[in-house]
């Protein structure tokens, strides 16, 4: 034998009913909800949305362009392409020096070798926004000399292009 619903629970009901809908209704338009209770009613605040961040999906394609950017600037001073090796880094990079006397030791360096093979390995990048850090491990021989070493390399995004800002190393 089946229950008939007792006048105050069904009334109640459809009051809590009502009650989701307006709430619905009003999440929509407002940052704050009155929601009917026995006792009149409660406001509740709703936050503000937190802002857009990236997704996953543009972190991954951004570290494959950081990433993309370094093994492009090795693979130009590896070809001794010293105009493009140059062009990797941001313009008020120097190095430690005035940016001319940098541009001129690289030149002179990159030029005198007969040979330059570059090559990275194990590169980890961190975004920060338009800023990335990659740390690596570089392998660099020319002529008769060989070494590999850590690099730290941090860049920053120059419109579509990862620019290097600053680079050290270590053993």
């Amino acid at each position: 034998m089946r229950q008939q619903p007792q006048p105050g629970r069904a009334l109640s009901r459809r009051l809590l009913m009502a009650s989701i809908a307006l709430v619905s209704m009003q999440m929509a338009i407002a940052r704050e909800v009155k929601i009917p209770t026995s006792n009149g009613f409660l406001t509740v605040n709703i936050p503000d949305e937190p802002p857009i961040t990236a997704t996953k999906a543009d972190s991954v394609t951004l570290q494959r362009n950081v990433e993309s950017a370094l093994k492009a600037w090795a693979a130009a001073w590896s070809k001794k392409d010293v105009n493009a090796y140059i062009a990797a880094y941001t313009p008020d990079f120097t190095g430690g020096k005035t940016r001319t006397i940098w541009e001129q030791e690289r030149r002179a360096r990159i030029q005198s070798k007969r040979n330059i093979e570059v090559t990275l390995s194990g590169i980890k990048i961190e975004m920060q926004g338009d800023k990335a850090l990659a740390v690596f491990s570089q392998a660099y021989t020319a002529d008769n000399f060989s070494e590999t070493s850590s690099k730290r390399v941090d860049l920053v995004r120059s419109g579509n292009n990862w620019l290097i800002a600053k680079e050290s190393t270590g053993s």
